[in-house]
């Protein structure tokens, strides 16, 4: 641990303070602060890979990173979300009995975000898309995702639900850009064209501050061109 220290103050971690100043605490915040960052970059580098192979690298890295963090950490609701996240990219790539495994655990993990905090908007959302893609399963794949204690545990899904968790999400964190794309996707698709419009063009109006934004934005764009605008 006295390497470890030494190392942060090498590294200018904790500019101003005297190594004897510095705690374990600090060195463990500073440890899972890095290796979210480095699974956050990963995700990102997935979500804007261009080739199968280079994508899914990327995910498997984060994958590692994120189940060695909750390990280490777990009672982090942040390390339990991206580990999530990444499952949930893997989950959309995945066809057959891989993507109903997949998704049943990404269940798993968004309820145990959710119970670590509960006003977690990523979690929020991560709920929000369980409950979106049971039901756009079909029927008799439906019943196999909701066979045995996944089914008891996510109760009665309905398309109601996913729009209430995308909603809270959107309410927990007013700048995030997935969660209002996937709201105004299910009302686009099923019961208020209007409004799903008028999400798309709210999240238009905004400026990208990174390559992954501006992918959003270009979904968003090619939804609304789709739905009868742009």
């Amino acid at each position: 641990m006295a390497a470890l220290a030494l190392a942060a103050v090498i590294l200018g971690l904790f500019p101003g303070r005297a190594s004897a100043q510095i705690t374990v605490a600090d060195i463990s915040s500073t440890h899972t602060s890095s290796l979210l960052a480095r699974i956050e970059r990963h995700v990102d580098d997935a979500v804007l890979a261009e080739v199968d192979d280079i994508r899914d690298s990327h995910l498997a890295a984060g994958e590692q990173l994120a189940r060695s963090l909750v390990k280490q950490e777990p009672e982090s609701a942040d390390a339990h979300y991206w580990l999530g996240v990444v499952l949930g990219i893997r989950t959309e790539n995945t066809g057959g009995l891989g993507k109903l495994n997949l998704g049943r655990e990404v269940f798993g993990i968004s309820v145990r975000v959710l119970e670590l905090d509960s006003l977690h908007a990523g979690g929020q959302e991560l709920m929000g898309r369980v409950h979106a893609n049971i039901q756009r399963l079909n029927w008799v794949t439906r019943r196999i995702a909701l066979s045995g204690d996944v089914g008891d545990r996510v109760g009665d899904s309905s398309w109601e639900l996913a729009i209430a968790y995308f909603e809270r999400a959107c309410q927990l964190d007013p700048g995030a850009l997935a969660p209002r794309i996937e709201l105004a996707r299910i009302h686009l698709e099923r019961d208020d064209p209007a409004k799903g419009r008028g999400l798309l063009e709210e999240v238009l109006a905004r400026e990208p501050t990174t390559l992954v934004e501006e992918r959003m934005l270009e979904e968003a764009a090619r939804l609304l061109r789709e739905h009868g605008q742009g």
